[in-house]
């Protein structure tokens, strides 16, 4: 079994002129793949300029699919499970959901 512990920075102390993260994005809302197929996720984080612009990924199924600390999702076995990413400021999220079928 995987934990992930997302700490969002928005308790820390800031310089007076940091701009936080308003939204995060990604350039896909759901995914269909075939088992051992991957996927590279964009997230779109805004502002641009965004003074902290880290984020953390997750996947709710570990067993179904695995999402790495850029975005790139792996399909392991048969299943739907959830990928979501954080941003550290502000601790805005999104989703995708991907469906992993099998190979033919």
């Amino acid at each position: 079994m995987a934990f992930v512990i997302n700490a969002c920075a928005d308790m820390l102390p800031k310089p007076q002129d940091a701009l936080k993260v308003e939204s995060i994005s990604l350039n896909q809302s759901d995914i269909s793949l075939l088992v051992g197929a991957e996927y590279a996720l964009k997230a779109t984080i805004t502002p641009g300029n965004a003074t902290d612009r880290r984020a953390s990924w997750s996947s709710s199924d570990t067993n179904i699919a695995t999402v790495d600390t850029y975005g790139k999702v792996s399909a392991k076995k048969e299943g739907e499970a959830t990928i979501t990413v954080t941003t550290l400021d502000g601790c805005k999220t999104t989703t995708c959901t991907v469906t992993v079928t099998a190979t033919e």
